[in-house]
């Protein structure tokens, strides 16, 4: 699916072409959101349904509807989530999601947790999960937010896994996702090379996950990238992609040599007041 962007935000022209995975990368306030947003428009126009839009306020969103199960029942919000999908996401939480007939509640070694008082972490994977069905698009700003480090590379995992049957689009400033997207799309890993980094990592519940990402590298899942800069959206290719994450690797580069210059000063002194002396 090829699309021809005019004039929105401070773009002036693009062309993107949707993959099963379409990542966007790039400065703040470049187009992202709104490029997404006209994504999201342009197919509820062309009839598709079950969007899972999952937009910067998914979160409130979903805390609100748990708060109050009566009212979210009837608008539909707490539909039966896809099993499929929790499947995928177990790994993820450390707890379980369970539906006790007056809406559904987190548990935790035995124990409910208030929804009030559960991270903002689960309650991203919540939002996810109550929001993606099997099959249907999913445009995901900025899955990093309210993620560590290792549920970001799992996330990472999640979204690859599903591109075998839902067309992701997903806007992100998180190196570890970024990586791990492009490295799976291209060395595309076997379940038991799979489970070598999970068990690593102590994962639990990962089976599911490992068997939907080696059915997405069967498939042979196409990852495409593009890169928002003031004005302008270039796509990246996969090989240079892991090279570095363009907009990201210059400012590491920037701050090592940086870091690097101080600690050189911190370890060797002054190099110009040693001359002076």
């Amino acid at each position: 699916m090829k699309l021809h962007i005019f004039d929105i935000g401070p773009i002036k022209r693009a062309v993107i072409e949707l993959s099963d995975i379409t990542l966007f990368i790039g400065k703040p306030n470049t187009g992202k959101s709104l490029v997404m947003r006209a994504i999201f428009q342009y197919l509820r126009e062309k009839g598709i349904k079950d969007i899972a839009y999952l937009h910067r306020d998914r979160v409130f969103w979903t805390f609100q509807s748990l708060l109050v199960p009566g009212i979210a029942r009837e608008t539909g919000s707490l539909a039966n989530y896809d099993e499929k999908i929790y499947r995928l996401v177990k790994p993820l939480l450390k707890g379980q999601l369970k539906d006790l007939g007056f809406g559904l509640v987190y548990v935790e070694d035995g124990k409910v947790i208030p929804w009030e008082k559960v991270s903002s972490s689960v309650l991203e994977i919540v939002s996810f999960l109550l929001s993606v069905k099997e099959g249907s698009p999913v445009l995901y700003e900025e899955p990093e937010t309210h993620l560590h480090e290792e549920l970001q590379l799992l996330m990472a995992f999640v979204l690859y896994a599903l591109s075998s049957t839902n067309r992701i689009v997903i806007s992100t400033h998180s190196q570890t996702l970024f990586y791990a997207i492009a490295h799976l799309s291209m060395l595309r890993p076997t379940k038991e090379e799979l489970k070598g980094l999970f068990e690593d990592l102590k994962v639990k519940d990962y089976e599911a996950l490992a068997e939907a990402v080696e059915k997405a590298n069967q498939k042979e899942v196409k990852v495409k990238i593009y890169h928002f800069t003031e004005g302008e959206v270039k796509e990246v290719s996969v090989e240079d992609a892991v090279k570095g994450m363009p907009g990201t690797i210059d400012v590491l580069k920037k701050e090592f040599k940086w870091v690097s210059s101080l600690h050189s000063k911190r370890l060797f002194g002054d190099s110009e007041g040693a001359k002076n002396e």
